[in-house]
């Protein structure tokens, strides 16, 4: 929370308004998350990262 973005449950309307009114107020957050969570989706969900997983699943697979 707060490292690559702001999290809240279903239907929790009232911590998504606060979060939203947080990111308007502060923009080096703002930044700073964008920054991070680009960077997560970039390498968590690379297609490099992504191969890599379904391998280890195949080889976990066919040597238990």
């Amino acid at each position: 929370h707060e490292q690559n973005g702001l999290t809240f449950e279903v239907g929790d309307v009232k911590t998504l308004n606060q979060h939203i009114d947080l990111l308007v107020s502060d923009p080096a957050m703002r930044e700073r998350l964008g920054k991070e969570g680009r960077e997560l989706a970039n390498t968590a969900f690379s297609i490099d990262a992504m191969v890599e997983g379904n391998l280890r699943i195949y080889q976990s697979l066919i040597n238990p």
